[in-house]
């Protein structure tokens, strides 16, 4: 009779969690798990009908904010926020957002082995982690007495889903580049244009500058014309 409890209870135990597995980790799905990256044609698998909860339903039902990876880092799921039930058998009612810790409370008259077992497979609710209920390292003996039996499992760092979105991969294909242009030569001349019409040269860099040449002034000529000339060899005679 011992044996079938125990098995009904393990059953029931583990009704939650097969209810909350919504995928086997070894799918062989073409989606990306949650820190994958390649190939980058591949969608997120939150992005994908195989999970349950939409990426948008999941970031307006969310309370916390923050959304957490499954066990198999395929699906996401909802961080808990402060007041809502968490814990569980390997925490299948979910765990809490960081900053929160799961405060679960078990019968403190219970040896330390079934103590621990207890809470293993108990709920709670999420409180601040620096919530006075919650048992603390160094505390006085009075505090640990009152928080006898008591546990408050960490909460976890999530991914804010502001964050997170799933985009239209055919956008993100980037379309196949023009051949780049050739560019035209400055001197060539167009067979049909006029002989009129010709391109204007540019001079390179190299080329030396040409200087437009300057003219000699002339100066005058002092040749003695014919008249002196003529007057002189008339005064001799």
């Amino acid at each position: 009779m011992d044996f079938l409890k125990s098995i009904f209870g393990f059953i029931f135990l583990m009704l939650p969690l097969i209810s909350m597995a919504q995928v086997p980790c070894n799918m062989n799905e073409k989606c990306l798990k949650v820190f994958d990256h390649e190939p980058r044609t591949w969608p997120k698998c939150y992005c994908t009908s195989l999970c349950q909860e939409s990426l948008n339903q999941l970031n307006f039902n969310c309370s916390s904010g923050q959304a957490l990876w499954d066990n198999c880092g395929i699906c996401l799921r909802c961080a808990k926020a402060r007041g809502e039930r968490c814990g569980g058998p390997h925490n299948v009612d979910g765990m809490c957002a960081s900053g929160l810790a799961c405060l679960i409370k078990v019968d403190p008259s219970l040896p330390p082995k079934e103590s621990i077992e207890e809470e293993q497979r108990s709920f709670g609710l999420c409180v601040d982690e620096t919530s006075d209920d919650c048992p603390k390292t160094g505390s006085s003996q009075a505090a640990r007495e009152r928080t006898l039996g008591v546990n408050c499992r960490p909460g976890r760092i999530g991914i804010l889903l502001e964050a997170l979105y799933c985009p239209d991969l055919g956008a993100c294909i980037a379309p196949t580049p023009a051949p780049f242009p050739t560019k035209p030569s400055l001197t060539s001349e167009s067979p049909n244009s006029s002989s009129s019409s010709k391109s204007p040269s540019f001079a390179t860099h190299d080329s030396k500058r040409t200087r437009p040449t300057r003219r000699r002034k002339t100066r005058p000529s002092h040749t003695p014309s014919l008249s002196f000339i003529t007057l002189l060899l008339s005064s001799g005679e």
